[in-house]
């Protein structure tokens, strides 16, 4: 199996971004400011790094169908699809889920955070 590495990036402003936000409820506030992070945030994904990324989505879903009591092949067939087809559909949601990871991460790592929670809550600080 061949190594994937996460991709070298700087992150813009992400302090200032974050003060500009205005939004009452909190959780749509998180997902502003995290969207707003993201689109100034110059990131190009590998391909390699999204179809794993995609295989590992691809992966959780077969997983949660069969808890469920549904068979993969029969989920297809429902929905005339096949896997690589589906695998398509997701690469859009893969790449951004990833960016905003990525994005998460190395903010909780340049501000020695601890985890995503404590990266929002330190984003949402007024200083």
């Amino acid at each position: 199996m061949e190594l994937i590495v996460e991709p070298e990036f700087a992150l813009p402003d992400y302090k200032k971004i974050a003060s500009e936000v205005v939004e009452d409820d909190a959780e749509k506030k998180r997902i502003k400011i995290l969207e707003n992070i993201a689109d100034a945030t110059k990131l190009t994904l590998p391909q390699k790094f999204v179809d794993s990324e995609a295989h590992h989505m691809l992966h959780h879903f077969q997983h949660d169908l069969e808890k469920a009591g549904i068979k993969w092949e029969q989920y297809l067939e429902q929905i005339k699809k096949t896997e690589e087809e589906m695998k398509n559909e997701w690469t859009e949601s893969v790449r951004a889920r990833a960016k905003r990871e990525l994005i998460l991460s190395k903010i909780a790592e340049k501000e020695n955070l601890k985890s995503y929670r404590d990266v929002f809550e330190f984003l949402e600080k007024k200083d």
